[in-house]
């Protein structure tokens, strides 16, 4: 009987140290988890600084350049033609040729 109960603490012994090891590793794996979020949000939030620096330095270069165009020479130019900053061929007034040119094609093709 003796023999039985020796077995009995072994396996009692044996099963306590698988437990405390799960337990070891449990928290060993969470403490990589939170420190894996702790670098995810500081990067996170160095891209946030990035992005609000370049998106204002974007607005910032929108701005100089829309305030140059509408200071050149070039905008005066193209209101003079009617429709500011749209050459002719953009206007559509090139687009009646094509338009008459496909129809044409369209009805030869269509005619027996």
């Amino acid at each position: 009987m003796d023999h039985r109960r020796e077995e009995l603490e072994k396996k009692r012994a044996k099963l306590a140290e698988l437990r405390r090891q799960r337990e070891e590793r449990k928290r060993t794996a969470m403490q990589v988890r939170e420190q894996q979020q702790q670098q995810q949000t500081s990067v996170s939030e160095q891209l946030g600084n990035v992005n609000r620096v370049d998106s204002q330095d974007i607005n910032d270069l929108v701005n100089s350049l829309v305030g140059e165009r509408a200071r050149s020479p070039t905008s005066q130019l193209s209101t003079a033609s009617g429709t500011p900053g749209i050459s002719g061929e953009a206007s559509g007034v090139g687009r009646d040729r094509s338009i008459s040119s496909a129809t044409s094609i369209g009805t030869q093709i269509g005619s027996p």
